[in-house]
């Protein structure tokens, strides 16, 4: 079963220490089972988060969860930010992800 997601998605692009600070909050609240940033590397080595992925654990409603993370994110998103529900992390690899090598084990086989 496929639970829901939360995308924050900031108008400006986060610093390492930004996406550290929200991270640290948004995991601390109750229902949320990881934060996950979406980072771009650039070559000298820094790091910036393009959004953040929050996985929930579906023993707290959404919107409350959704609401708790509106509040921190006003506090350390002054330039503003999108919140919006739904899937953002494929549930199960691809074909494209075997045939590219991004999982190492086979597919596992539904012919049983």
């Amino acid at each position: 079963m496929l639970r829901e997601q939360i995308e924050v998605f900031p108008y400006r692009i986060l610093s390492e220490r930004t996406t550290n600070k929200l991270v640290e909050k948004i995991s601390s609240i109750e229902g949320v089972a990881q934060a996950i940033p979406q980072v771009l590397r650039y070559e000298d080595g820094e790091t910036v988060t393009k959004r953040l992925i929050v996985a929930l654990d579906g023993t707290v409603p959404v919107e409350r969860v959704m609401r708790k993370i509106d509040q921190v994110c006003k506090r350390l998103l002054p330039f503003g930010y999108m919140l919006r529900t739904g899937v953002f992390i494929k549930p199960k690899p691809t074909v494209s992800d075997y045939l590219r090598g991004q999982v190492f084990s086979p597919p596992p086989d539904d012919e049983e």
